[in-house]
């Protein structure tokens, strides 16, 4: 079985890569992006981040939006390591999950000239041309999924779904 230490790695590295790309920073219009220090802020545990006063917009973890108060877009990010029967012993395939919710109100983009398509289709396409096909440290991701929905009658999202491939580690020893 691969090694769960995979989860909180890909989230870091996956959590980085958004945070360093400035049009996907600017497709989630974070409320504090002003901020010299924005990149630090975000890379906190999202509970610190709400009591120095900052509105975190990506999760390494699933969010329930009815706790959200704000008109916002935030990202979560998943790890999942499903198993898997058609596959040699020593391959298992983990998924990474990033999910895109937009308060309905925040969905339109009106801060980037040029862009017709609602923020959450926008971002999504920004994360697939990022992560489809990158090595993010578990080998290529493959985009397997890109789905739409909505998810109360306040937001509404979009879910990526990636493979990759992680070698276990006990086949090394």
């Amino acid at each position: 079985m691969a090694n769960s230490r995979i989860i909180s790695e890909l989230k870091t590295k996956v959590t980085k890569m958004i945070i360093n790309d400035e049009e996907l920073v600017k497709a989630i219009d974070p409320p504090n992006y002003q901020d010299e220090n924005w990149e630090e802020i975000y890379m906190i545990n999202s509970a610190e981040t709400e009591e120095a006063g900052y509105t975190p917009v990506i999760y390494r973890e699933h969010q329930n939006p009815n706790m959200i108060t704000k008109t916002i877009t935030f990202l979560t990010i998943e790890v999942n390591i499903p198993e898997n029967y058609n596959t040699p012993e020593i391959f298992k395939y983990p998924q990474l999950e990033i999910w895109i919710i937009s308060h309905n109100k925040h969905n339109r983009i009106d801060n980037i000239k040029g862009v017709r398509d609602n923020r959450n289709d926008y971002i999504s396409i920004l994360l697939d041309e990022k992560f489809n096909g990158e090595s993010a440290g578990i080998g290529s991701l493959k985009l397997i999924s890109n789905t739409a929905g909505i998810y109360d009658d306040k937001f509404v999202y979009r879910r990526l779904a990636f493979t990759g491939i992680d070698l276990s580690d006990t086949i090394c020893d």
